[in-house]
């Protein structure tokens, strides 16, 4: 389809003025005040068929939409950390109080043993060796020694 050269219609006026059933093919429609939908009341309406118009934005019409979606989700992501923080300083708190009354102390175990399952290993000493132990069938975990340090590698 050919874009085609016709001579357009163009109404003004305030908002309460305006009826989009009114609207003629292809007429503009310039909304002096009042629009709602606009921050400064101001607005054009293209109308594409009899009684169909949808309203243009403007660039200042969107800045001002960004900045106020964005002030809204900045509000809602603020009161989302401070929740967050709160629950964490709550958990923290309550950590630091069952440590210091030794709540994660126990006796320690006679025998020792620990039961290993697939993708673990342990690291154990006896008589100043380091073993790592891992089930059989396992690939065994691979460890560097570098600058007087063991490393583990991870790859």
């Amino acid at each position: 389809m050919a874009i085609e050269n016709k001579r357009m219609k163009q109404r003004g006026g305030t908002y309460g003025n305006f009826n989009k059933s009114q609207c003629l093919d292809r007429e503009i429609n310039i909304v002096t005040g009042g629009d709602e939908n606009a921050s400064d009341g101001r607005a054009a309406y293209v109308s594409f068929s009899p009684g169909v118009a949808k309203r243009l934005a403007t660039y200042e019409d969107m800045v001002d939409l960004f900045e106020e979606l964005n002030e809204d989700e900045l509000e809602k992501l603020a009161a989302a950390v401070d929740v967050a923080v709160n629950r964490a300083n709550i958990i923290s708190g309550t950590l630091e109080t069952k440590l210091k009354n030794g709540d994660f102390r126990g006796a320690q175990g006679e025998s020792g043993v620990v039961a290993l399952s697939s993708g673990m290993f342990c690291l154990t000493l006896s008589d100043s060796v380091l073993y790592c132990e891992y089930l059989d069938g396992e690939v065994q975990p691979k460890f560097e020694f570098t600058d007087g340090a063991l490393y583990y590698v991870i790859s």
